[in-house]
């Protein structure tokens, strides 16, 4: 690990590694996604989400604050990103069938670190996803959202 005199020169260095890497995986996928399961500002502390679907598809990022493994996140999201490079376009408040195997997701308008994304709200195990239907982490998937 690198010693560095300044907490500033630390963030410094960590800012260019964070952007060479969007700039990498923007080049070579055109989208990446972002993990961050301790996030204060989430209704859950889970807090999966995409960059680059704006400037890829012209399709507002997505996000995830259901607590599930990274692994199942970033397949939901390659998912995603196979449909919307067949011109597929996802909506708030409407029930898509085709992102999960036997399941249903709907979408929500939410903020995430300032800009506005697309929350994708999971289902409980009956595929039920409602606002006033659900109830623990189902439930707090819609804290902060618009429809």
């Amino acid at each position: 690990m690198k010693n560095f005199d300044s907490p500033e020169e630390r963030d410094a260095s960590f800012r260019r590694k964070m952007q060479r890497l969007h700039d990498e995986n923007m080049k070579k996928y055109g989208w990446y996604a972002h993990h961050v399961f301790d996030d204060d500002q989430s209704p859950t502390g889970a807090n999966a989400h995409t960059h680059g679907f704006e400037e890829t598809w012209n399709h507002p990022d997505i996000q995830i604050v259901y607590p599930i493994p990274r692994q199942v996140a970033h397949g939901i999201f390659w998912t995603v990103v196979g449909h919307l490079k067949e011109g597929k376009r996802y909506g708030p408040g409407i029930r898509y069938a085709e992102v999960l195997e036997n399941y249903d997701v709907m979408f929500a308008w939410a903020q995430e670190a300032g800009r506005r994304v697309l929350r994708m709200i999971l289902p409980d195990k009956n595929n039920v996803m409602e606002r006033n239907r659900v109830k623990g982490d189902y439930a707090k998937q819609w804290e902060g959202t618009e429809e």
